[in-house]
């Protein structure tokens, strides 16, 4: 199967208590993506530096959390679940470069965690 992922944002709707994922982030890139799936047919799944690779519509709480480099290799073992469990085949990455202040951390988390699984990962700048 083939997910469209992309990673969470500082933008995050300060409503109480748990909303889907696509709801508490409100960047339009997360928008975008949530529509792309929609039109595609295809999951879309969100990095979050805090609950790790999550479906669009979990439920979570407002956070206030970054993916930091020194944190990646403990998230590896449940991204690398997450996507066995789903049977993910392609992730279609919709993700800033690598060398965007913040998105490192991001990158490297979803590329070991799909070359754990010899999953395709397809990288392409947001709209």
């Amino acid at each position: 199967m083939e997910v469209i992922c992309t990673t969470c944002c500082a933008e995050k709707s300060l409503v109480p208590g748990l909303l889907p994922a696509v709801e508490r982030y409100l960047h339009r890139r997360i928008g975008w993506c949530h529509e792309e799936a929609q039109h595609s047919g295809r999951p879309l799944l969100i990095l979050s530096g805090e609950f790790g690779l999550i479906d669009a519509m979990q439920p979570i709480p407002w956070y206030d959390h970054a993916l930091e480099s020194h944190e990646v290799d403990a998230l590896v073992p449940r991204v690398v679940q997450t996507l066995r469990e789903r049977g993910v085949r392609r992730v279609r990455f919709v993700a800033h470069p690598a060398s965007h202040p913040g998105w490192a951390p991001y990158h490297k988390l979803l590329q070991r965690a799909c070359e754990a699984l010899s999953i395709e990962l397809l990288v392409e700048p947001p709209p």
